[in-house]
């Protein structure tokens, strides 16, 4: 957390995760909501941060307009530079309540889902972020439904959310190499993967993350599917990889970080890999926990390729170095929702040599 002040507002806080939003800008503008939204758009696409104040429902009817229109604000090929200008709206929090706004009607405790401890400061908080947060205390309330699982998961913070049912039906396509083995389902998160491994026949499941968040959050979801009175999912497990797994297994789920890049907080552990160095370490103490025999299931993603950073080499030469090869694979092509690009999203089955 850093304290800055900005003219006609005074000291306020900014979280650790929008720094660079913030300080490769072109200043802070405090902007009232009765301000055109044509003249704030504008301002975005100038560089400025955009604070507003005033009536909070035109607030969000603000960001609405800039949603809508978000395509222009960079060019056609920048994703990267478009995000940073959507995240540059900002409102001032305190707390749980935005001190600056009236007519504030919701009532929720945001503070729980944001990284940082703000130490009871005023601090910015892009409104594309608290949207995402109430987004989020939704989900965490009333579930989303899967239909690759028939049933509703729950949102913990800091978990990732599986958006996209075609990837776990790809994962139904590999059906038999799971039915009555044993598999351990890496870096769980909401536990989808694991709860669907057990109904689609696996002889004993393990999940296991690094994320104490989704170790509650997978024993949430794994309690609401159903699953857990059939003893197939018996353990949910703290783990940074294998740190704390003892035994071997048929079957090993990872569904790998698929960006190139330095995770900022606990949520994006499950985004970007830092040189891979995630993805290379998994892929290197594998061969000790699978059986004879047994496979991986790895999901991912060429969007880290497209963008020159080498995903899918460094894939294939870390597979070799380690005795390991790719067998077959489902692909799925889809928009990536954090680059605005097509990607295409593989499920790769991987054996030993």
């Amino acid at each position: 957390m850093v304290i800055i002040k900005i003219d006609n507002i005074g000291d306020i806080a900014i979280l650790d995760e929008f720094r660079d939003i913030y300080f490769n800008s072109n200043g802070f503008k405090l902007c009232h909501t009765s301000t055109k939204p044509s003249e704030i758009f504008a301002k975005l696409q100038n560089d400025c941060v955009v604070i507003l104040h005033g009536d909070y429902q035109k607030a969000q009817y603000m960001l609405d307009y800039i949603n809508h229109f978000e395509d222009g604000l960079a060019p056609k090929n920048n994703s990267a530079l478009k995000r940073t200008r959507l995240y540059r709206l900002n409102y001032i929090a305190y707390m749980n309540t935005f001190p600056m706004f009236d007519n504030v009607t919701e009532e929720h405790s945001f503070q729980e889902w944001l990284w940082e401890d703000m130490q009871g400061c005023r601090f910015l908080l892009p409104a594309r972020r608290y949207n995402r947060i109430l987004t989020d205390i939704k989900r965490a309330t009333d579930g989303i439904y899967l239909e690759a699982i028939k049933c509703k998961i729950y949102i913990r913070p800091f978990v990732y959310v599986p958006f996209d049912n075609s990837v776990p039906e790809m994962f139904k396509s590999f059906a038999e190499l799971i039915q009555n083995k044993t598999v351990i389902d890496i870096g769980t998160g909401t536990g989808v993967l694991a709860i669907l491994a057990a109904q689609m026949g696996a002889e004993s499941v393990t999940a296991s993350d690094i994320n104490g968040n989704a170790i509650e959050c997978a024993k949430i979801n794994i309690r609401a599917s159903g699953i857990e009175a059939k003893n197939i999912i018996y353990e949910v497990i703290y783990s940074d990889l294998f740190e704390n797994i003892k035994n071997t297994y048929d079957v090993i789920i990872f569904n790998a970080p698929w960006v190139m890049g330095t995770p900022k907080n606990l949520y994006e552990i499950a985004i970007y890999d830092k040189g891979y160095e995630l993805l290379n370490r998994f892929i290197e103490q594998t061969p000790k926990y699978l059986n004879e025999n047994g496979v991986i299931l790895l999901q991912y993603s060429d969007i880290s390729q497209k963008n020159g950073d080498g995903s899918i080499d460094n894939l294939h030469i870390i597979l070799q170095k380690n005795g390991l090869y790719i067998a077959d694979n489902k692909s799925i092509l889809r928009r990536n929702r954090l680059y605005g690009m097509m990607e295409r999203v593989y499920v790769f089955v991987i054996k030993k040599v």
